[in-house]
């Protein structure tokens, strides 16, 4: 080899041995795999993404630090905390504030002043966060933050370390990169539990498998030129990879990513309906609910609108596709002026349909999952309402039907709409035989005389799917009788003895234990308000109290405590969400079809076909 070209390996084999020295000269951290992995709390404060199609990542927040990240899709959290410290101390409290899905922390003591303001990389999976911290004392204060990585829907085998002064980490399947302009300074990688509040003291690297911490200082003092940093949170297959995502969006810059941001909601609003008089009161909330609805639906599977981006009490995951709450946002898309996201949802809906004819009761975002079938008329319904025929697996739905006698009145209610409805697309596809024995089913269903008791709400669908008159004698007696059982001022529980809450002294809900109880749902309140409408009444009030029942970050919620605070407890304030999914897809669908209800007088997703032959 020429002593030039020997000169010039040289030169380059010490300069990656150089780069790579960080790694083998830090500390190896101590304490893996550290403590179980644990989701952050469900109430969330902010749920935000691009309205791109090109960039999967979702950030959610609490009211002082982003909670779970969501990458590659809304089937798997990626994160599950990003923190920060001032003088060494956890910043817990402040307000969130939402503008079309950029949302804003603020944090304030009589020191000092923290300002976080969240948005996507429509072009990339990273998550950018602008940084203001101002000294309110005249005095130099410290900033760090902490990065709790749970990669892939699992925080148990994650490892992180540090290159230069991005902070990465990687499990078998993705990775995360954290970078900062002006950058980081000291970093360190340890174990969730082990060493947590000496981390910074030294320069580890969590090199073996297990529940990952991560923390940096900034260059942040509050004081001069140290007020303004720009965070960059991207994710990749591999770790060098979201480096590079992140850095570029870096240098991109935040003004430029975030109007790009705001850009892209600005014109997928612009495709809907403008605000309905009806909601003009409530004009914050009803916006909110559109970005949000939107932002629920998965990148890489069109249609799959997940139920919510949590996972309440760390029990039942909510990050998936619900047949029963997909129903319900596809009917506000179609009522908002998104005719095409209802027919994706739709299509998605139908894509699940077994060889039975039946539709599971949730899936992950890819179409895989389980859960026996509930609602299965609902499916026929919205085929018929978006003007479809699909007729195949119309067919086979509505055959499924026949072999069943539900007791319950919700299904029997979506069961007779639903056959009804099947019946109008058979004859279209000249099949009399089965539109005539479609209609000698839902009329024999329709007929039954139910026991009505009042303690489940459920029997309002027979009044919103057109099954029943508002002023049937056994509705407004069960009306009576659930509005003395369930009522809870401005709201309504789902049914007597429901367990799905916190326990009586406000601590998480655990399955079979007792003490457990489940709170007012803002959702039903919605539902009762269609109800009204139907009976020819104002809803309007109905309207307001769904829109009251949302956080600071507009964010509606799955519950809300209803009057009886937790015992021994303050701060929790009837109407308030509790600790369930927030935010609910299914709660700002209903605040969205209510006010389009208000408008045109009469619930939107109202079968006409049955409400002819039944009404």
């Amino acid at each position: 080899m020429p002593r030039a070209m020997r000169s010039i390996a040289f030169i380059l084999t010490a300069l990656t041995l150089t780069l790579c020295a960080p790694a083998s000269a830090r500390e190896k951290a101590p304490g893996a795999p550290g403590d179980k992995a644990r989701w952050a709390k469900a109430d969330k404060h902010g749920f935000g993404t691009s309205a791109s199609r090109a960039s999967r990542v979702w950030f959610t927040l609490r009211q002082t630090e982003m909670t779970e990240v969501y990458y590659p899709d809304l089937s798997h959290p990626s994160a599950r905390a990003l923190e920060f410290m001032v003088d060494g101390k956890p910043v817990t409290s402040g307000t969130v504030a939402n503008d079309a899905l950029t949302y804003t922390q603020t944090t304030e003591t009589r020191a000092w002043r923290l300002i976080r303001t969240y948005v996507t990389d429509p072009e990339r999976a990273t998550v950018l966060i602008k940084v203001r911290f101002e000294s309110k004392d005249s005095e130099e204060h410290s900033v760090e933050i902490e990065f709790d990585p749970q990669l892939y829907n699992d925080g148990s085998d994650d490892v992180g370390w540090s290159r230069g002064t991005a902070l990465l980490a990687h499990d078998r399947h993705i990775a995360s990169a954290l970078v900062a302009r002006p950058s980081l300074t000291r970093t360190s990688s340890g174990y969730k539990g082990r060493e947590e509040s000496t981390l910074l003291e030294h320069t580890y690297d969590a090199l073996r498998p297990g529940n990952v911490i991560q923390q940096a200082h900034t260059r942040l003092t509050g004081r001069g030129e140290h007020r303004d940093m720009v965070l960059a949170l991207g994710f990749a297959q591999v770790a060098s990879q979201a480096r590079t995502v992140a850095e570029d969006t870096l240098e991109q810059g935040w003004d430029a990513t975030a109007a790009a941001y705001r850009d892209g909601w600005t014109t997928y609003r612009n495709t809907l309906f403008p605000i309905p008089a009806a909601a003009l009161p409530v004009t914050a909330a009803y916006e909110t609910s559109l970005y949000t609805l939107k932002a629920h639906e998965d990148k890489d599977n069109p249609g799959a609108f997940v139920a919510s981006p949590s996972r309440p009490w760390g029990q039942t995951p909510y990050h998936r596709v619900r047949a029963r709450d997909l129903y319900h946002v596809a009917t506000a898309l179609l009522a908002a002026g998104d005719k095409v996201g209802a027919n994706r949802a739709l299509d998605f809906l139908l894509e699940q349909q077994d060889d039975d004819g039946l539709f599971p009761a949730y899936t992950r975002v890819d179409g895989k999952g389980d859960g026996e079938a509930t609602a299965q008329g609902l499916p026929i319904v919205l085929v018929h309402q978006l003007g479809r025929e699909n007729w195949s697996r119309v067919r086979r739905a509505a055959d499924a039907l026949l072999d069943r006698a539900p007791d319950d009145p919700a299904t029997l209610a979506s069961d007779v709409a639903g056959l009804i409805c099947a019946a109008d697309i058979a004859r279209r596809n000249d099949d009399a035989t089965r539109a005539a024995r479609y209609e000698r089913v839902a009329d024999a269903r329709q007929r039954r005389k139910l026991e009505l008791d009042g303690k489940d709400l459920g029997f309002l669908e027979l009044v919103r799917l057109g099954v029943r008159k508002p002023d049937d004698p056994a509705i407004v007696k069960a009306l009576r009788t659930a509005d003395r059982r369930l009522n809870a001022g401005a709201f309504w529980r789902r049914f007597v003895g429901d367990d799905y809450g916190e326990r009586s002294d406000g601590s998480s809900y655990r399955p079979d234990t007792d003490g457990t109880r489940g709170r007012a749902w803002p959702l039903l309140g919605g539902e009762r308000g269609e109800y009204e409408l139907r009976a020819g009444r104002p809803a309007n009030a109905f309207l307001q109290t769904l829109a009251g029942a949302g956080n600071d970050g507009l964010m509606l919620p799955e519950q809300v405590w209803d009057g009886a605070a937790p015992t021994g407890k303050t701060g929790f304030k009837a109407g308030q969400g509790t600790f369930s999914a927030t935010p609910l897809a299914w709660t700002h669908a209903q605040l969205i079809r209510l006010a389009w209800s208000i408008e045109a007088r009469t619930p939107v997703e109202l079968p006409q076909l049955v409400v002819s032959r039944y009404g």
